[in-house]
């Protein structure tokens, strides 16, 4: 006799989703994390004039929309034959990384921090019990905001992000206020990694089963002219590939339960061949937190280990130490930065290819377009949790399996089932683009 256990909300996480694990004759026969909706994104901006897409494509998205903008702000550039001055470059990545650090700080600390802490009621009851971090989380969250307001205009869905210039170009005191936001990261975040490490409640993790190899995906531009690399857990570098061979190595398998696809690389097949992006596998990359020898002195690289464990509680912990990363690279970014030579003439009523790619806050973010006469004709998104799919499946099934008494799942399974799929912070409204 079978019995279908559904919890009706995965909690804590951005957008809607839900958890169904079938159970027959006391086994797990299926678990799978259920994503029902549907948003038509890359149908809504068919047809619009390219000039007009990246505002309407940031809507995917509240928290990672900054992210969403500049990338295909890139992705209709390469398409347009546009090329960017390096200055311009520049304040976008400062845009971004500032994202980066609202939206770690909203997810590390409201919600992966009350499962550390066994603070079941969330932010609230965080905020009797740990009021001064609490507070900490807010202003972390709030310089992340400062620094995307100061540049984009706009702390969410910023509108002065445009297809080779800034529609609203920045002042000398847009960069002090970025440059001042950065330096508060810095001096919070140093503080709480320390805390952090000494308190080690960030270390319960969670494996890959034991029969599943770990692809770990990152977007990093080498003398190679590749865009992406995939990573295995020894660090050795298993597959890279440019941007026009995107289509060549990564496929998308649909399921008639879930309406977020599952992304695995064409070489390995599936299930073989499913990747993990994020905080953790760019630590895997040439650069990043591991690299940073402020990070280093502070003992982030060695209480990670040698890497081949590839234990994904560690997520939260790169989270954190990437809050400290980006506003130092924030800081290095301002030292350099130019205000005249950040606007470049272009041709917007031309056609073609092109594709954006950048680290967003949960991972590589992938935006496709095909351009003709100035407006979108096709638009293709693989966003970071859909990469990540696969995993967080594979892993509830695992931690259903090893929490399933008679017809039930236990309540540790039920909690450490929520607190694994929490590490992935997934975005549900982006993967249901």
């Amino acid at each position: 006799m079978s019995r279908r256990i559904v919890l009706h909300k995965a909690t804590r996480i951005e957008g809607n989703a839900s958890i169904q694990i079938e159970l027959e004759a006391g086994r797990v026969r299926t678990a799978r994390f259920v994503v029902p909706d549907f948003r038509g994104f890359e149908t809504i901006v068919k047809g619009c004039p390219v000039e007009q897409a990246p505002g309407m494509i940031s809507r995917v998205c509240g928290l990672c929309s900054a992210s969403h903008q500049v990338t295909s702000v890139e992705a209709l550039e390469r398409a347009l034959g546009i090329e960017p001055t390096e200055a311009l470059r520049v304040l976008r990545h400062v845009v971004v990384l500032g994202e980066w650090i609202g939206s770690h700080a909203f997810a590390y600390f409201f919600l992966a921090t009350p499962d550390m802490v066994d603070a079941p009621g969330g932010i609230f009851e965080l905020a009797r019990t740990h009021p001064q971090l609490v507070q900490e989380a807010f202003a972390l969250r709030e310089a992340g905001q400062r620094v995307v307001r100061a540049l984009g205009k706009r702390a969410s869905h910023p509108v002065a992000l445009g297809i080779g210039r800034f529609l609203v170009p920045p002042s000398p005191q847009d960069l002090e206020e970025v440059r001042e936001a950065a330096r508060e990261v810095r001096a919070r975040s140093r503080r709480l990694i320390t805390e952090a490490l000494e308190a080690e409640h960030w270390a319960e993790g969670f494996a890959p089963p034991p029969d599943q190899d770990v692809n770990l995906l990152v977007h990093e531009e080498g003398p190679d002219g590749k865009a992406f690399s995939v990573y295995g857990r020894d660090g050795a570098r298993r597959l890279a590939f440019a941007r026009d061979e995107f289509d060549e190595n990564v496929a998308e398998m649909r399921t008639e339960w879930s309406l977020s696809k599952f992304p695995y690389l064409v070489t390995m097949g599936f299930p073989a061949g499913i990747v993990l992006t994020g905080p953790l596998s760019r630590t895997f990359g040439q650069g990043g937190i591991l690299r940073d020898p402020d990070l280093i002195a502070l003992g982030v690289p060695e209480r990670l280990g040698d890497r081949k464990g590839v234990s994904l509680g560690e997520i939260d912990l790169c989270r954190l130490a990437e809050i400290y990363w980006a506003a130092k690279r924030i800081e290095e970014h301002l030292e350099n930065a130019r205000l005249d030579g950040i606007e470049v003439e272009g041709d917007l009523g031309g056609s073609g290819q092109g594709m954006g790619v950048l680290e967003a806050p949960r991972g590589v973010l992938v935006h496709d377009y095909l351009v003709d006469r100035g407006r979108v004709e096709r638009l293709r998104l693989t966003v970071a949790t859909q990469f990540n799919n696969a995993y967080i499946n594979l892993l509830l099934r695992d931690l259903a399996e090893k929490h399933v008494e008679g017809d039930r799942i236990s309540s540790e399974g039920e909690r450490l089932i929520g607190r694994c799929i929490r590490t992935f912070d997934p975005c549900i409204s982006c993967a249901t683009h």
